[in-house]
């Protein structure tokens, strides 16, 4: 995948995140906690796949705070 491509799932995953967290206004929330837990499989198979990842970049670009 290209950075492009990267990107543009981080914005479409933000969106989501935003959703889930208006909801609720919670960190803790159900919505929000699987929302975090998607995010980060999602980057760790696209760690995995390219080396140069950066998942901390794409985890803020998401929305996740670290």
């Amino acid at each position: 995948m290209t950075r492009k491509d990267y990107n543009a799932i981080a914005a479409n995953l933000k969106i989501i995140g935003e959703q889930a967290f208006s909801e609720t206004h919670s960190h803790t929330s159900p919505a929000w906690v699987a929302f975090e837990s998607c995010v980060y499989v999602i980057s760790a198979g696209m760690a995995h796949e390219n080396g140069r990842f950066d998942r901390a970049r794409f985890l803020v670009a998401c929305g996740v705070q670290l």
